[in-house]
């Protein structure tokens, strides 16, 4: 308020003391001094008061209208926003309708934003945000009128957690810890040679959250002996602001078991505000489209016949969409068996759905130290229970085929793993102990298997339910599950094979691992033609070349060829060469065509000319200048292989016209089919046929039809050994003995040469001459010296020249390299691998440097406020040590502090080691010693990372507990402290310096719902029609990371503009460019630095709002009153001067 008295100002009271002074009541806190005014009068003169006192009651009228308008919008919107989370579940529980929007061409947002309704874009899926039931109908006819798909969800429609948790002590004895699943599962091999999901993410989406997480989870580790877990939470518009006891269990078991299966994959947590199906279906499409992960994990459903079926088709073009990104999702089948708590048989979605891995039940039996598996199960007075199973409305996927499967319908579950509670495992949750299952544990399970074979098969295998489905056609199936024959569900009936209550079994899951990568290799067959490796020739028809390899070759066997054709996929195609020398394969792209869409017609040609290969592609030719020493004993060919296509179900389709070797038809020759497929010849890869001069690839060709049986006569092969001096093999393709001739020399089959160039080769068989040239490219000797880099060098090294000729060296020995350029990939264990290029003209020397991996080095230091340096680098204080990343070698570390007597100690740091060392600075003088172990209250183990504080001399306890910790003081508090744990405080009292021994139980700290944090925006307010100010409420943990406000002209936040705050103390800021014809949405994001971060809710700005709208016109309209009493002043004045 500005007070403004007569006495003070008497000259502006005489003008209008009444009419002016009693509007000037405001919230400005603004002021006007004496100096303020003396100087104006002076400088415009007394008769100006007259204006200036109408500018200023002016200037204040407009002030006090922004600051009433800024004030309504404040406490509007601080109202809003308090209410937030209790407005959206009122609506929650009051059954308002949700809607879900299906958009494929911009229709749906266009109408959304000029209704001005909120709303996220997932994909095709739009879904808004908290519409109320008039704006739910209005939209529904808008949608109905033109024609836009959407689906209705009442939001008291809820998914349901399939979780069930015992406290321990009450429990079945029976609890298994990760050890023994590890072992029932046969993890082992993988865990212990890194096949641990390292470099994964698997994200899981649950409701309300779990605020004892961050407690639970590092008890969970710290009781299994497992590594600290890698996760990130993200919190959905508001989620956490409530406590739900069921689905905080059901996040803990999720996390704490998906860590078990893949225990360094990358967790993301993705809390939903509620369990509504329009909620959880918003997170998941959330992760879909914003979150970077390879697997989803879903532990909820509802059962299909609850849900009708357009609905679930439109769902289901989420999960579709995710398939499509290359991401596995992995879902719960269901708790309630055959019927899932209806009074008919049913299946549970989205595990029904033919876009996700539904997973169902067993139990788990241990007897002298076997374990055995029967299907989870049965009926009780209640219903059936167990692993969700049986056929659901869709029909049977293509590549649902399995042994035991014999429906038209989508069958679920389609694997399974322990469920059985009562054959349960560990659980942490709300700092107690249960014995947990359901399927809910089995789906995480079975989500950190699928991050470990992404990691093993270095890709991301999405869609994986083909792939399992084909190992079930296999020989493998045997060794990759265990099919369980025993149990039932309520209705169905476990047995061999693919059974509606267990699917295909549970994972034997290091054989399961390797049989993905098996299954994922290339698999084809081919048309060999037995005849010398002359130009071959064909003219090519195919369709449905998804993931195909169309080539024309020379071909000795799967680890020895030379292609070049074509290769398709969905988004492009392109001209290739693929080489392979003793399974050392490389593929060159000569051209990009445009992506095969419909039938695609073509043709290819290969030969061979003193030392290069000359492809075509209709009319253009590619050559390629490589030097194959077995491409003598190679045969031609033409084929196809399915490369990158993760299963054998592609009805490929691909014709072979007027197929010719030189200046002849394929029919004159012995054509015989080959196939390869890296899971054995019984395996059912492509087919094969011959008609005249024709060949046919397709599947349903079978393999026992016989090609062609044409007599042909024999022929030279050869092979030439890559080293100098030049090793030549020969002989006859029929095997027989025979006299060779080199040049005209009589020669034995196999001899040595010490000069390159081309040879004539000829021999008589039954009385034919039979003759072919051989071309010999120059070798030289290339001798490789492994240097010394910061004191190490490797033993051997791995050495590849031009991606396909591999040798072993040590330092000093030869490899064997050929004229020109070549290229050299050198690499060792623990050292950086080297690429390098040399042009070769004679024998020559290389010195190749290989840079050793850097060692790790952490510290435990005590006191922690201690000054530690080295002399090759610097420290991070990081979770109570010091770590830093050094060169190896030898390496002093210096610590010191006032009061203590410094320390030096010289450590070797090998390559790409990880050592951890302790120092304890002594004190110069005589002081108190407290010491001892930190345990954790509840469970007993030990806790690291506690600071302990006297009077702000710090220590930190080490991977085992233990601390010390000196003082000088007789009297003092000693204080522990760990961010999850509640404070402790422990007063000591000596008379003369001594040891105190303290131990010290630490109990988690109280977590409750109403100290989670909920980001909020709380003022906005645009002016000047171009700038917005924004404020939030204030974040006051010590985990701070950083507040990010984005701006972005789409309710669903897309492109946004970023503004990041690092300053936790700033809470306003103001954004530009916010200009009138725009609707701008603003979302505040908490970030903190333990990976969570928290949403706030949307608020859009638009000068639409008639609030804005005054707000800046008052502004415009003060600036201009303003600008005219200026001018009026100053030509007043100019004419009182003239005057």
């Amino acid at each position: 308020m500005l007070l403004m008295q007569g006495d003070r100002y008497p000259w502006i009271c005489n003008i209008s003391q009444t009419t002016v002074l009693t509007s000037l009541q405001t919230q400005s806190h603004a002021s006007i001094s004496d100096n303020n005014i003396n100087y104006i009068c002076n400088m415009l003169g007394m008769n100006s008061r007259y204006y200036i006192a109408l500018g200023i009651a002016a200037f204040l009228i407009v002030i006090s209208f922004s600051g009433i308008s800024l004030y309504h919008l404040r406490e509007t919107q601080q109202n809003h926003n308090v209410n937030y989370i209790t407005d959206l579940n009122k609506n929650y529980n009051a059954g308002y309708n949700g809607i879900l929007i299906y958009s494929d061409n911009g229709l749906a947002e266009e109408i959304l934003n000029s209704l001005n309704i909120l709303y996220n874009k997932y994909g095709n899926l739009l879904i808004p945000e908290n519409i109320s039931n008039r704006s739910l109908s209005n939209l529904e006819s808008v949608l109905n009128t033109v024609g836009v798909e959407y689906q209705s969800l009442p939001t008291n429609l809820s998914f349901t957690p399939y979780v069930y948790a015992t406290p321990l002590q009450q429990g079945n004895p029976v609890v298994y810890y990760p050890a023994q699943i590890y072992k029932a599962y046969s993890y082992g091999w993988d865990i212990a040679h890194g096949i641990n999901g390292k470099g994964e993410t698997i994200a899981i989406i649950d409701a309300y959250g779990d605020p004892f997480l961050n407690y639970d989870l590092n008890a969970f580790d710290s009781i299994t002996g497992l590594p600290p877990a890698n996760i990130s939470v993200i919190y959905l518009d508001g989620a956490g602001a409530q406590y739900n006891e069921h689905w905080a269990q059901e996040t803990s078991l999720d996390v704490e078991w998906a860590h078990v299966s893949a225990p360094l994959a990358k967790i993301i947590l993705v809390v939903s505000p509620n369990d509504s199906v329009l909620s959880l279906t918003a997170a998941v499409a959330y992760v879909i489209q914003n979150i970077k992960t390879s697997v989803i994990s879903l532990s909820w459903g509802i059962a299909e016949n609850q849900l009708p079926i357009s609905q679930i088709e439109l769902m289901n073009s989420m999960y579709l969409n995710a398939t499509k990104k290359g991401i596995t999702i992995v879902a719960a089948s269901g708790d309630y068996g055959a019927y899932d708590n209806t009074k008919n048989l049913t299946v549970n979605f989205p595990a029904s759905s033919p876009y996700v891995l539904g997973v169902g039940g067993t139990s788990l039996f241990l007897s002298n130290g076997i374990f055995r598996q029967s299907a989870w199960g049965g009926t009780s007075s209640q219903g059936s229970f167990g692993s969700g199973g049986g056929f659901s409305s869709f029909p049977r996927p293509y590549w649902q085929i399995a042994p035991g499967y014999n429906s038209t319908y989508r069958g679920v579950p389609d694997v399974s793993m322990i469920a059985n509670p009562n054959t349960g495992v560990l659980m942490i949750s709300g700092a107690k102990a249960y014995d947990a299952g359901g399927t809910s544990l089995a789906a995480p399970l079975w989500a950190g298997v699928i991050a470990m074979m992404d990691q093993y098969d270095n890709t991301t295998l999405g869609l994986v339910n083909p792939i399992l489905y084909q190992l079930s056609n296999t020989p493998l199936y045997n060794s990759t599950f265990t099919q369980i024959t025993t149990g039932y569900n309520g209705y169905y009936s476990a047995a061999p094979g693919w059974n509606p209550v267990t699917g295909l079994g549970t994972p034997i899951v290091s054989n399961l691992i390797n049989a993905s990568r098996s299954l994922l290799e290339p698999f084809g067959t081919a048309a060999i033609i037995h005849s010398p490796a002359e130009k071959i020739m064909t003219s090519v028809g195919a369709k449905n070349t998804n993931g195909t390899y169309i080539f024309a070759g020379y071909l000795l066997n799967d680890q020895n060829f030379i292609k070049f054709g074509v290769y398709s996929n969905k988004t492009s195609s392109s001209i290739v060469y693929m080489i392979s020398y003793n399974g050392n394969t490389f593929s060159k792209v000569e051209a990009s065509l445009k992506p095969v869409t419909s039938y695609f017609n073509f043709s290819i040609s290969l030969y061979y000319n003193n030392g290069s290969f000359y492809g075509t592609f209709n009319q253009n030719t590619y050559d390629l200048r490589y030097f194959l020493p077995n491409y003598g004993s190679m045969l031609p060919g033409v084929g196809v292989e399915m490369i990158g296509s993760y299963d054998n179900i592609t009805n490929l389709s691909v014709e072979f016209k007027n197929v010719t070797l030189g200046n002849f038809p394929i029919s004159y020759f012995n054509v015989t089919q080959y196939r390869f497929s890296e899971i054995g010849s019984q395996y059912d890869s492509l087919g094969i046929g011959i008609r005249g001069n024709n060949l046919t690839v397709s599947r349903f060709i079978s393999f026992d039809l016989y090609l062609t049986d044409v007599s042909t006569e024999p022929f030279i092969q050869y092979t030439i050994g890559y080293h100098y001096p030049y090793e030549l093999s020969l002989s006859l393709s029929n095997n027989k003995t025979t006299q060779f001739y080199l040049n005209g020399k009589k020669v034995s089959q196999s001899l040595q040469l010490s000069t390159n160039g081309t040879y004539e080769v000829n021999t008589t068989y039954n009385g034919k001459n039979l003759s072919t040239y051989i071309f010999i490219p120059k070798i030289f000797l290339l001798r490789v010296n492994l240097g010394v880099v910061d004191g190490y060098s490797p033993n051997y090294a791995y050495v590849l020249i031009d991606n396909i000729y591999a040798f072993n060296v040590t330092n000093g020995t030869y490899a064997y390299i050929l004229a020109g350029i070549n290229t050299l990939l050198i690499k060792s264990p623990e050292f950086y691998e080297n690429n390098t290029k040399l042009n070769i003209n004679s024998n020559a020397s290389i010195r190749i440097n290989l840079i050793p991996y850097s060692a790790v080095l952490s510290v435990y230091l005590f006191p922690a406020n201690a000054k530690l340096t080295s002399n090759k680098g610097n420290f991070v204080f990081k979770d109570g040590y010091f770590i830093a990343r050094f060169e190896p070698g030898n390496i002093t570390i210096k610590a010191s502090y006032q009061g203590f007597q410094p320390y030096e100690v010289n450590i070797s740091l090998t390559p790409g080691s990880k050592s951890q060392i302790q120092i304890v600075l002594v004190p110069s003088a005589n002081e108190s010693e407290i010491e001892g172990k930190v345990e954790d209250g509840v469970f007993k183990f030990n806790v690291s990372d506690v600071e302990v504080n006297i009077s702000g001399i710090k220590a930190y306890t080490n991977g085992t507990g233990y601390y010390y910790i000196f003082t000088n003081l007789s009297n003092g508090t000693v204080t522990f402290y760990r961010d999850i744990y509640s404070p402790y405080e422990y007063n000591f009292s000596v008379r003369k310096p001594s040891i105190i021994y303290l131990n010290v139980d630490l109990f988690p700290a109280n977590v409750s719902i109403s100290s989670l944090f909920v980001p909020r925006i709380t003022n906005i307010l645009p002016f000047l029609f171009s700038i917005t100010y924004v404020t939030w409420n204030p974040y006051k943990g010590n985990d701070f990371g950083a507040y990010e406000i984005l701006v972005s002209k789409s309710s669903n936040m897309s492109d946004p503009t970023e503004m990041l705050i690092t300053d936790q103390d700033q809470t306003s800021a103001f954004i530009l460019g916010t200009i009138p014809g725009h609707n701008y949405y603003i979302q505040e994001i908490l970030r903190l630095n333990n990976g969570q971060f928290y949403q706030s809710n949307k608020i859009v700005v638009s000068y639409t709002n008639p609030v804005y709208l005054g707000v800046n016109l008052a502004i415009l309209l003060g600036i201009l009153i303003y600008i005219y009493l200026a001018i009026k002043i100053i030509f007043r004045r100019r004419k009182n001067y003239s005057d």
